[in-house]
């Protein structure tokens, strides 16, 4: 699906929270910069994604694509390597 089409259908809903003050939506989300900061406090355990964000990753990025981004970022976040990536990335559940 394309790009467009995929922020269109988000928008407006809630893809992940902040220890319940503060939501997050599709244009906190749709850039590098604010994916790898919303999963810095994700590795934190004080943000989570809801179901609508997980699917939002997927079908924006993908799971391996944006394991590969963030491991070329830094190789060392969120994990040491792309298979360890994928598999942090793959193991969000939603908290609503």
């Amino acid at each position: 699906m394309e790009k467009n089409k995929i922020l269109n259908k988000y928008r407006g809903l809630i893809l992940g929270d902040y220890c319940g003050t503060r939501q997050f939506y599709v244009d906190d989300l749709d850039n590098f910069e604010g994916i790898r900061s919303f999963i810095d406090v994700l590795e934190s355990r004080e943000a989570d994604f809801t179901q609508t964000g997980i699917d939002f990753i997927k079908e924006y990025y993908g799971i391996e694509n944006l394991a590969r981004m963030l491991h070329e970022d830094d190789p060392k976040f969120p994990r040491k390597s792309i298979e360890e990536n994928i598999k942090f990335l793959d193991s969000f559940k939603p908290f609503a």
